[in-house]
């Protein structure tokens, strides 16, 4: 039914995915052996920085789109400020969450011991 390489590549990544999965965590698999073995340490970071770039763009949009207003309503893109506006209203709970999380974070690794 299916003939050409698609089928075929297809059919090779259920193989070998299906072995991964059926195989021991100490036996290396296709993807180790493509890959490498990769020890990565998490990253330590609480996602303000990010929450204030992206909010900081979404400040920048609503300036941008409130200079062009006249633009929007003649092409019928009124929504686009509003969007930016919304994207702000998230980006503002956003810094709210992150900073409350980074600080009961630091609260928890302040009070346990080692």
């Amino acid at each position: 039914m299916c003939g050409g390489s698609f089928c075929h590549g297809k059919h090779v990544i259920v193989k070998i995915v299906s072995q991964s999965a059926d195989s021991p965590n100490d036996t290396p698999t296709f993807f180790d052996s493509v890959l490498g073995e990769t020890h990565l340490k998490p990253i330590e970071n609480n996602g303000i920085r990010a929450v204030t770039v992206g909010t900081a763009l979404w400040i920048t949009g609503v300036v941008c789109l409130f200079f062009a207003r006249n633009w929007l309503k003649s092409t019928g893109r009124e929504d686009w400020l509003w969007i930016a506006i919304a994207g702000v209203g998230l980006g503002v709970l956003g810094q709210i969450y992150t900073r409350r999380r980074a600080a009961k974070v630091a609260a928890q690794s302040w009070h346990t011991p080692g």
